[in-house]
């Protein structure tokens, strides 16, 4: 958790590749901000988040729901039917991938749908300039912010 041992407004660019996927809302509010602080005044955050693509991807493939993120039967087609209402959604993993990971007790899948990017993590320090959808390897959404 924050802080980092960084200067405030050290960075031009800090990328957080598959970092947002695994915190819950509060742990990623945290971020947001503490990425903020260590970013230079127009310097850009990229960040990758599990969004509709990746849950698309993970109803089609009955070994990644159960493999990588050990979903039951039916759980998949809840979580899609809750992610655009409810915005942010947090599958803590189960005991022992905490324990190997090592990750700390809120290491989980977050899921986060694009309304919820555009209208939450819009800030009066960081200001959304784009959001892909699937934009890594189809897979994860990119989102491109910028430190005002």
């Amino acid at each position: 958790m924050p802080p980092l041992r960084y200067r405030a407004n050290t960075f031009d660019l800090v990328y957080a590749l598959s970092v947002f996927t695994h915190l819950p809302e509060e742990a990623s509010a945290q971020w947001l901000k503490e990425l903020s602080r260590i970013l230079v005044p127009g310097g850009l955050l990229i960040a990758t988040t599990h969004g509709v693509q990746a849950v698309e991807t993970i109803k089609s493939s009955k070994d990644i729901q159960e493999s990588m993120f050990g979903l039951k039967a039916g759980e998949i087609e809840k979580l899609a039917a809750e992610l655009e209402p409810s915005g942010f959604l947090f599958r803590q993993y189960d005991q022992f991938v905490i324990n190997v990971a090592k990750a700390g007790a809120d290491y989980g899948n977050a899921f986060i749908h694009s309304n919820y990017i555009h209208s939450r993590w819009n800030s009066e320090r960081l200001k959304v300039l784009a959001h892909l959808p699937g934009g890594l390897r189809a897979w994860q959404d990119i989102t491109v912010l910028i430190k005002e």
